[in-house]
């Protein structure tokens, strides 16, 4: 769930696709658990056992603005579609919601995304029911047990892990439990290297 604050009321948008990872993107400076950003994105992501934070900048997208109308949780959205990040992007928004904002980096339109998706859908968000809330709700996470990172890091992290999942696990993994298996005679077996399908968000 993502709260933002819109002066008079507060607007929760819940959105099962943040379930794996969490976006924050800050337009003001406010402070993030311990750390003060502004204008910055940060990226925090329990990945291979590992948890890491990976603070960015709030990069602008070029959205093409279209006619296409759609109804999302009795919202009039319009469609918006943009080149970012190495996908062409589809986006509903709302102008009855007036908050820039979005899922995962997207954002930069005149109303609140409730709906998005790559043009190959592979990666897709949509809203499934907004709240009013009472007062203003800060956004909190405890940060401190994340390892600062940066983007390039983080992506050499994945293309090694998805190359060989558990071969990675077994070298990097601080705190992952390792199972080794024996074969009949007692000889610990070795790992046959797979690579799993990798297909990031960001090309």
């Amino acid at each position: 769930m993502i709260t933002r604050s819109t002066g008079s009321q507060d607007i929760s948008l819940l959105d099962d696709s943040f379930d794996a990872y969490l976006f924050i993107q800050v337009q003001c400076t406010s402070k993030i658990g311990n750390l003060h950003v502004q204008g910055k994105t940060a990226y925090l992501d329990f990945f291979a056992a590992e948890r890491y934070l990976c603070i960015e900048p709030m990069e602008p997208i070029d959205w093409q603005l279209t006619d296409s109308i759609n109804s999302i949780c009795s919202y009039e959205c319009h469609q918006a579609i943009a080149k970012f990040k190495g996908r062409t992007w589809i986006a509903w928004y709302t102008e009855d919601i007036p908050i820039d904002n979005g899922p995962w980096k997207l954002s930069g339109l005149p109303g609140l995304i409730l709906k998005a998706h790559d043009s190959e859908n592979d990666y897709g968000f949509t809203a499934v029911g907004l709240t009013t809330g009472k007062g203003s709700i800060p956004i909190y996470y405890k940060g401190k047990t994340f390892e600062p990172i940066d983007r390039k890091s983080l992506t050499s992290i994945y293309k090694k892990y998805y190359a060989d999942p558990i071969g990675y696990l077994l070298q990097n993994a601080k705190y992952a439990a390792i199972v080794k298996i024996k074969d009949e005679k007692g000889n610990i077996l070795k790992h046959s290297k797979r690579a799993e399908p990798y297909n990031p968000i960001e090309r």
